[in-house]
């Protein structure tokens, strides 16, 4: 729950319409969804691969004004 509650005030402050908290596994190359503001699914994403992995990949954070 608290770290729903800080993901949730991050997106508020960040003004964004959704906010999302990925972990890293490094052993299997990929990201896995902890936290988001959405019930969802199991989401596992490679390093590299969409904006979190590119930012996983990279260790730079990414703003996208879409």
């Amino acid at each position: 729950q608290a770290l729903f509650a800080c993901t949730y005030k991050i997106g508020l402050l960040c003004n964004a319409e959704r906010a999302s908290l990925f972990l890293v596994d490094h052993a299997k190359g990929e990201l896995w969804l902890r936290v988001a503001q959405e019930e969802g699914a199991d989401v596992h994403i490679p390093i590299g691969s969409g904006i979190a992995g590119r930012v996983a990949a990279s260790g730079e954070a990414l703003r996208v004004d879409d």
